[in-house]
């Protein structure tokens, strides 16, 4: 998410670009999935596929995430709402109008039949008034609201979501600074802990026994929590390196797979991770350059990350309005990520 960029800082290892025959488009590494493949809709450069582009309206999509039988969902925070995007480029809401605010994040759990959300009123959108955000749960399959956890108070702006093993829900707060957690069975919202200083806490990631979280805060980099407990450190990195503006993150094994946005057009990178998740041992650059363009967020199907490779960021001002009515359409796009695993 963006609403304000630092000035990235980025070195890295030489760039290795993933290739690979496109394969189905899944909700999890053990799913299924559907049974078409995914077809590529346009050309595009060796070691990235596009999977479906946006109709040329305003939309600024932040995050991907698929249904329960696997087709496309996007959140749009300019039409403040959740979307269908197909292959072909058909673009069909998928929650109601009055429903949301501004969609940030989505993160589907496809075992428990919920769509997860994040929403937050803020001038991007076009409805009326600011302040406050909440998490909401969807029914996966229709769409429909089933429950609502809010922070309404100005000076809050939820965005990025991870889940935990248990179901657990893991939310930052671009604005705010903060690290939140929604526990099964809860009714509320609990503070976990706050990002250091420059506070922008973007996407989070969550250890397969639900014991760490790493979360990217925009200005500082990543950042370790001990969920049970709320301590945090910094995530060392290699001798001599550095980063800086990174956005959403998707675990993918022993390694995080980051979208880095603080330096225009954007990359998407590999943080491999020591066993106890403390430090980062190597950086691969798996993609730069066109067609992405302020890419987001993404998560891991299969042996791919599908991610919002364009998400027409900079096609908007300051003021949160459209600089033309007819942006380049926002792009859905994966890596295969099989030829650069360990």
């Amino acid at each position: 998410m963006k609403l304000c960029r630092l000035a990235g800082l980025l070195a890295m290892a030489p760039l290795l670009v993933a290739c690979g025959a496109a394969d189905r488009l899944l909700g999890g590494p053990n799913d299924v999935g559907p049974q078409t493949p995914v077809v590529v809709v346009a050309p595009a450069p060796d070691g990235i596929r596009i999977l479906a582009r946006s109709p040329s309206v305003p939309l600024l999509l932040e995050s991907v995430a698929v249904d329960g039988q696997g087709r496309l969902l996007v959140s749009s925070i300019h039409l403040a709402g959740v979307f269908r995007l197909d292959l072909d480029g058909t673009l069909t809401r998928f929650t109601n109008e009055t429903d949301t605010r501004g969609v940030f994040g989505l993160v589907a759990d496809r075992q428990r039949g919920h769509l997860w959300l994040t929403s937050a009123n803020t001038p991007y959108d076009q409805i009326e008034g600011e302040g406050g955000s909440a998490l909401i749960r969807l029914d996966l399959a229709t769409g429909e609201v089933q429950a609502v956890y809010a922070l309404p108070e100005a000076g809050h702006q939820l965005s990025d979501l991870a889940l935990g093993p248990d179901g657990s829900v893991f939310v930052s707060d671009s604005v705010g600074g903060g690290i939140y957690m929604l526990s099964p069975g809860s009714g509320r919202l609990d503070h976990l802990v706050d990002a250091p200083e420059r506070a922008s806490p973007q996407g989070i990631v969550v250890s397969e026994d639900g014991r760490w979280l790493i979360f990217s805060n925009y200005g500082t980099g990543l950042h370790r929590v001990v969920v049970s407990t709320g301590a945090m450190q910094t995530v060392r990195l290699p001798e001599g390196r550095s980063i800086r503006g990174l956005d959403g993150l998707a675990l993918d094994r022993d390694r995080i797979i980051a979208v880095h946005n603080g330096t225009p057009p954007g990359r998407i990178i590999a943080l491999s991770l020591s066993p106890d998740w403390t430090e980062v041992r190597d950086m691969t650059m798996l993609f730069e350059g066109s067609p992405l363009s302020e890419p987001t967020t993404g998560f891991i199907s299969g042996d791919n990350f599908v991610f919002v490779a364009r998400s027409q960021w900079s096609d908007f001002g300051q003021d949160g309005q459209p600089t033309t009515a007819a942006p380049d359409p926002a792009l859905v796009a994966s890596i295969n990520l099989s030829e650069s695993r360990p």
